[in-house]
């Protein structure tokens, strides 16, 4: 009884067997049984009774070795999970930190869009009672102060976008300021209609109009197709729309590329692409002129127009790029080169598998 009682005084023993329930504390308790089986017989063996004691020292053996059999594997057990356990903590922590840091840039990016929203509806007012006086007005003297004056407003507003972008550093920056210029605005028109817009660069985009193009030739180039990006995205009615406009520069040839997860574009439009104004999206407002002013541009430069189209599961759906390789080449890489070929009947297009 007073060995009960000592036993059961052990903190570890105080709610009863339930210290027992785990497998571990199990195979530790059977380890001490056996262990105490055993020692009493030893204290015993100078009794006669050593016939009689032979089968219990066995048991007090085999006690013990399922104890440490079940201390074992239950060591090993929790050794696996614990290491599992650790595993998982680091891959959600790397998640928090993930979602912390995009929380981090949203919080960022609509502070910037509400400055710009703010500032844009001050802007409206004015640029409307500008243009109610200028379609009001006969005076021709008038007519231009007032065209100054809108001038005025929009070279305001461009420096102020200009200015934002310098500070909160939103998109990278081209190395031209009234590229980066137009570039925040299509930011802000894609902001507009959800759809995330990410810039990369890794070049002085200055070369390229100094030996390439004329600053506004790029600007309506990359406007043109990143509105083409926006509405693509718009018509394929998704929640996560995203477009990746790159500029780079890699062995000795630039190269813009505008990546979109919206709807692929219909083998009709590729077949009459350049040759006429073209558009399936009409009711979003698309009016295919872009596509007629790149070609131009493109020829002028001898660059090479590449469409990649990708299969399902990819991040984007399709690439339009402008590769500055004195090539001029209409190139189409595409899953269903296949299904093109019998459809694009034009000898300056080279469809390829991608």
């Amino acid at each position: 009884m007073i060995v009960t009682f000592l036993i059961m005084k052990i903190k570890r023993l105080k709610s009863g067997l339930a210290f027992f329930e785990d497998i571990n504390n199990l195979g530790i308790g059977l380890l001490i049984s056996g262990f105490l089986i055993i020692s009493v017989i030893f204290i015993s063996a100078g009794n006669d009774l050593l016939d009689s004691i032979y089968p219990v020292l066995f048991i007090g053996i085999c006690i013990s070795c399922v104890g440490i059999a079940i201390w074992i594997k239950a060591s090993i057990t929790n050794h696996y999970k614990s290491r599992l356990q650790n595993k998982a903590d680091e891959h959600f922590n790397s998640v928090i930190a993930e979602k912390n840091s995009q929380i981090a840039e949203l919080t960022n990016s609509n502070a910037f869009l509400s400055k710009i929203v703010h500032r844009d509806n001050h802007l409206m007012t004015s640029l409307q009672y500008s243009l109610n006086e200028l379609s009001n007005c006969s005076d021709e003297q008038k007519k231009a102060k007032i065209i100054s004056e809108l001038l005025t407003l929009a070279k305001e507003r461009n420096e102020l976008v200009q200015k934002e972008q310098i500070e909160n550093k939103v998109l990278a920056s081209t190395g031209n300021s009234v590229i980066d210029g137009a570039l925040l605005n299509m930011y802000i028109k894609a902001s507009a209609h959800e759809i995330g817009f990410d810039l990369i660069t890794n070049t002085d985009i200055n070369c390229l109009i100094n030996h390439f193009l004329t600053q506004t030739e790029l600007e309506t180039l990359l406007c043109d197709h990143i509105k083409d990006a926006i509405i693509a995205i718009e018509s394929a009615d998704i929640r996560d729309g995203k477009i990746l406009t790159s500029i780079s520069f890699a062995n000795g040839i630039y190269e813009i590329s505008i990546n979109d997860n919206g709807i692929a574009f219909e083998p009709e439009t590729l077949q009459k692409l350049g040759l006429e104004r073209i558009t399936t999206h009409k009711q979003n407002g698309g009016s295919g002129i872009g596509f007629m002013t790149s070609f131009d541009t493109l020829k002028k430069s001898s660059a090479s127009l590449i469409i990649t189209e990708y299969d399902q599961g990819k991040p984007f759906t399709k690439t339009v790029a402008f590769r500055f390789d004195g090539q001029g080449k209409f190139i189409i890489n595409s899953y269903r080169n296949n299904i093109l070929k019998e459809k694009i009947n034009r000898d300056d297009i080279i469809i390829t598998p991608n």
